[in-house]
């Protein structure tokens, strides 16, 4: 037989079981907050920055969260509480259902901390980063402006050399003369060397190539327009950015020839060509960078009509013929708003390729030029993201720390609880046992098949033997004369699922005695009858003490019932001497004799029933 323990008195937790927890993550929370303020500083710079992510990263993430989670705990330990000793079961498959909840709103606060950090960081990151290309945009076009000066330097020294000039002079009225020919050629020579130029070439007052440089290079319309310039201004003259016939970038400066020895000292005797090839210096100077980059890109362009020309080489387009022309009118092009501009600035835009970029850019002064310096957006947010999946990580590894804790904390606590059912049920099955043992009923269960499975200390009195040798063993091996009754009356109770009472005669230790047995259906979780218990009380001698009651009951009859015989006889027989003394006297009365018999005739009727 299954006992079931008695219902131990609720107990609840004292509240400071929930605080504990409570101030164990408050701990835990502030020690985190502590290791992840260095992460903010060495993410932040600003002083507001900082203390308001630090205010929504720890006061929002603590104080929630610990609110949350004293709840929660105070939920549970009601819960638990509730279950009670006499729910061992459901105790042990309680579920922790705060757990989901909780994960789920501190999953969201790292979601709030995290997207309020990449809030506050993406304007700080992009503001630093168009800080930085404005710096290089500006620097680079003052490199420009500055090797742009130094060219025109030269020009203008060149333009004061007299002694060159008057021998230019005297070469172009006698170009026959070898020694002066070479030595002219010498000069250019070594002005080319000495100022880095690629070539210098003489072009004479009609605009004719006479000396130096390639043949090939005289034939460009730029080139003859620029000579035919500074013969008509008589000052030097710088041309633009041009394209030869072989793709190449090239600019030039004309310093015409003046001589103030000749016979018109206003006339141009002579234009000097000082010529440089933009990808030995001008380029490689605009194309480089500063620190390392995957994206970055300098690149210099100018308005032309309605559209923006690209002048250098591209990055990403090194096959693309020099002066890329895009239309003016896509003002979301970084280059288009940079030459309608007419100062520096910064712009956020796709590039030419489409691609989102930062953008810095700065004029060139002097120059109808435009700077820029960019570098791809997704690049600039790298380190944001890298920040992002760190803070996001740590914050994570802190949530699973904190679930992990509580998981920790909650199975210790259900197991100290666990325990403490189970020495509460063990009590109640000891003081069940004990009530059950000092009975003087033989009680008893049994299985389906007949078979015992609890017996108590009555029972093995009455059969004489031991639970060890009772339990397992059916009717037919402990009575067999008398089993077919037994097991009839247990298949009964089993199958009429109720509580019957039977009277069975069993041979026992004391011989052939009867018992009053209660017999009942035990049945499992589900409600299915799985045996049968019962309760036995010997009931032998009262059977006896019926039997002689009985017995005598009969004997007692009997004799009353003579008893009846003999009266009637008796009354009978008075009767009729009653009735013989009334003749005598009513024959003496008629003879004329006082009658000899004194008779009662109100007290000698016959009496009722014995006629």
């Amino acid at each position: 037989m299954t006992a079931q323990p008695a219902s131990p008195a609720q107990r609840t937790p004292p509240l400071g079981s929930a605080l504990g927890p409570v101030a164990l993550y408050a701990v835990f929370a502030g020690l985190w907050i502590l290791f992840s303020d260095q992460v903010v500083l060495s993410l932040f710079s600003d002083a507001a920055h900082v203390a308001f992510a630090s205010t929504v990263k720890g006061g929002l993430f603590v104080a929630l969260t610990s609110a949350l989670l004293y709840l929660l705990l105070s939920g549970w330990r009601e819960r638990m509480a509730q279950a009670g000793a006499a729910h061992d079961t459901q105790v042990r498959n309680v579920k922790f259902k705060g757990t989901r909840t909780l994960f789920v709103v501190l999953i969201l606060a790292v979601v709030a901390v995290t997207f309020t950090f990449v809030q506050i960081r993406t304007p700080q990151i992009e503001a630093e980063t168009n800080e930085n290309l404005q710096v290089i945009a500006q620097f680079k076009a003052g490199q420009i402006r500055n090797w742009l000066d130094e060219r025109q330097i030269d020009a203008e020294v060149l333009s004061a050399s007299q002694g060159l000039f008057e021998q230019i002079n005297q070469w172009m009225q006698n170009k026959s003369d070898p020694e002066l020919s070479a030595v002219i050629l010498s000069r250019l020579q070594h002005l080319k060397e000495s100022q880095r130029f690629n070539a210098v070439m003489l072009f004479d007052a009609a605009g004719h190539k006479v000396l130096g440089g390639d043949h090939h290079l005289a034939d460009s319309p730029a080139l003859r327009a620029l000579v035919d310039q500074a013969r008509a201004t008589g000052k030097v003259q710088r041309s633009e950015l041009v394209w030869d016939a072989d793709d190449h970038a090239h600019q030039d400066w004309a310093v015409p020839v003046l001589v103030a020895s000749s016979a018109d000292p206003g006339a141009v005797v002579a234009v000097v060509v000082m010529h440089t090839h933009a990808a030995d210096f001008l380029f490689p100077l605009i194309q480089s960078w500063p620190s390392a980059s995957a994206s970055a890109e300098t690149l210099l362009v100018r308005r032309e009509g309605d559209s923006v020309v690209y002048l250098n080489p591209l990055r990403y387009r090194p096959h693309t013929t020099l002066g890329l022309r895009l239309p003016i009118a896509r003002t979301t092009l970084p280059a288009a708003q940079a030459v309608l501009s007419e100062g520096a600035g910064t712009v956020r835009g796709p590039d030419y390729r489409g691609v989102d970029v930062l953008t810095a850019y700065s004029p060139i002064d002097g120059t109808s030029w435009r700077i820029l310096t960019k570098v791809d957006y997704a690049e600039v947010m790298v380190p944001l993201w890298q920040s992002t999946y760190w803070l996001a990580t740590v914050a994570g590894a802190a949530v699973l720390a904190i679930l992990v804790a509580l998981m920790l904390l909650w199975r210790q606590t259900q197991r100290a609880q666990k325990y403490a059912l189970l020495a509460q049920k063990n009590e109640a099955d000891q003081l069940l046992a004990a009530l059950v043992n000092s009975s003087t009923d033989a009680i008893f269960v049994k299985d389906v098949a007949g078979k015992h499975l609890l017996v108590n200390r009555a029972a093995e009195r009455v059969l004489g033997r031991t639970a060890e040798q009772i339990v397992g063993h059916d009717a037919a091996s402990l009575f067999p004369e008398h089993a077919a009754q037994v097991s009839t009356n247990d298949q009964e109770v089993m199958r009429s699922n109720r509580v019957c009472t039977f009277e069975e005669t069993v041979v026992t230790a004391a011989g052939l005695r009867t018992f009053l047995v209660n017999k009942g259906p035990m049945h499992d979780a589900q409600g299915h009858v799985v045996g049968v218990y019962g309760i036995s009380r010997d009931i032998t001698e009262r059977q006896q003490a019926l039997v002689e009651l009985q017995r005598t009951s009969a004997q007692l009859a009997q004799h009353n019932a003579e008893l009846e015989r003999f009266n009637r006889v008796a009354v009978d027989r008075e009767l009729a001497m009653v009735a013989l003394k009334r003749q005598v006297n009513t024959l003496s009365v008629e003879l004329g004799r006082a009658a000899p018999f004194a008779v009662d005739f109100a007290n000698s009727q016959p009496a009722q029933g014995l006629t």
